[in-house]
């Protein structure tokens, strides 16, 4: 429970840091590269300001304070959309096109389970960078072998499925989770991300439904080479394939979660994201962020209450 906030926090800042130089390629960082919180930039937003990623994890979080309810899920999606509620200036911004398709289809009245884009190319990243919330309610619900357990990872595809419901989608999800999952038992970092992936495709191997993707994160397979891989092969794009690899690279690379959300920053591109997804594994894995910046997070009260109510809510399932 303890680590529910610094999970949640690692994805914020991570969002933060990576917002004002979002779109930016590469070879921009190289000559400018980002040591430090900023503000401004594409989107004119204040320092210490979080974008769509934050948002919907908030969203999540809050949903889930109140139970497991994919539609009620959906409801604090459109609350985010359409009256910018989770965010600092009641203005939702810097939506993805598969997400927001997702939260219209709901709308127009089409239910939950179908809102979601099921075509190769909604593949974005907009589910893997909200889904981190997730991996504290299985843990409680169905303990910290959810990964071995076919409901527990439907969960999983479920939420992801909400706006983006390809196969790979839900898989990238699924990783990640795993990997969090396994960072909330572990001290050592590599060994942890390493068991995450294992238990994961483990899982994917023997499901039908993903024998079309399941060779899609191959370069996972190998952890002690997809280490050492150059950082010219690593994308940072948004494409969810990407967005994993890159997040676990950065970590594996790093060693303090200041060091993995910049490094995840000056790759460029979709900064904010790949930040917030690294983010979010760096902040369990150390669970210290540096002080200065969750201090400037602009409305940091938002993320406090929302964690408190989640952490609070878990208490009370887990007590019964």
């Amino acid at each position: 429970m303890k680590k529910i906030k610094s999970g949640i926090l690692g994805v914020i800042v991570g969002d933060a840091l990576g917002l004002p130089v979002q779109f930016k390629d590469r070879s921009w960082f190289y000559k400018h590269p980002v040591t430090e919180l900023t503000g401004l930039g594409v989107f004119n937003k204040p320092k210490g300001s979080w974008s769509d990623d934050g948002s919907l994890t908030l969203a999540l979080a809050a949903s889930l304070s109140k139970g497991y309810d994919p539609k009620d899920i959906m409801d604090e999606f459109s609350n985010w959309l359409f009256y910018g509620k989770y965010t600092q200036d009641d203005q939702a911004y810097d939506i993805g096109q598969t997400t927001a398709n997702a939260i219209m289809n709901y709308h127009r009245g089409i239910p939950y389970h179908k809102c979601g884009g099921k075509s190769y190319y909604d593949n974005g990243n907009g589910s893997l960078m909200r889904i981190l919330p997730l991996v504290f309610y299985l843990r409680v619900h169905f303990g910290e072998d959810f990964t071995t357990k076919p409901y527990a990872m439907g969960i999983i595809h479920e939420v992801s499925s909400l706006t983006h419901a390809h196969e790979l989608a839900k898989m990238a999800c699924g990783i990640y989770l795993s990997i969090a999952n396994e960072l909330l038992q572990s001290q050592d970092i590599e060994s942890a991300v390493k068991q995450g992936i294992q238990k994961a495709l483990t899982f994917y191997i023997s499901d039908i439904v993903f024998q079309k993707v399941k060779n899609q994160f191959h370069r996972l397979e190998d952890l002690e080479e997809f280490r050492v891989l150059d950082e010219s092969r690593i994308g940072s794009s948004g494409f969810v394939k990407d967005t994993l690899e890159a997040s676990i690279w950065c970590l594996l690379n790093t060693n303090t979660y200041e060091e993995a959300v910049l490094k995840a920053v000056n790759l460029g591109y979709d900064t904010d994201t790949t930040a917030a997804v690294c983010g979010g594994l760096a902040a369990l894995a150390y669970d210290k962020i540096k002080l200065e910046w969750i201090q400037d997070i602009h409305e940091l009260s938002i993320v406090n209450d929302i964690c408190e109510s989640f952490e609070h809510s878990l208490k009370k399932e887990e007590a019964v």
